[in-house]
């Protein structure tokens, strides 16, 4: 129906707004245990369970697939617009080691972030785009 598909939405829309707003505001960074299903729960007061089934219904995609990717467009644009080092850049996004964060770069965008950097046509998503 049609209230469904709109409730689909407005779930997967909240669940855009409060990882953008989490990166945006360094919770991640100033949480050494942080757990995103919580955070999500919490933060739009419905069950983990049933805001990822929602979300993936939305988006034919994970809320976990989503954050990856998001966090790894804000790694592009950290390293485009900041002299920040690797290091500081996995701190501020909550990884727990620059390993796993290249790992992940690497598998999501073909190419290591150093190589990333080295590259001069970089091939960032608009965030409302992921």
């Amino acid at each position: 129906s049609i209230d469904y598909l709109r409730s689909l939405n407005i779930v997967s829309e909240k669940v855009k707004i409060a990882i953008y707003q989490l990166l945006d505001e360094s919770i991640i960074e100033n949480s050494q245990n942080f757990n995103l299903s919580q955070y999500l729960s919490n933060q739009l007061e419905m069950p983990y369970k049933k805001l990822s089934l929602l979300f993936s219904r939305q988006n034919g995609r994970t809320i976990e697939n989503y954050f990856i990717v998001f966090k790894i467009e804000r790694v592009k644009a950290m390293i485009d617009d900041s002299d920040s080092t690797f290091t500081e850049i996995a701190i501020k996004l909550g990884y727990k080691s620059l390993s796993y964060l290249s790992r992940q770069f690497k598998a999501i965008e073909g190419l290591s972030m150093h190589d990333y950097k080295l590259k001069h046509q970089h091939s960032r998503k608009y965030l409302d785009k992921i």
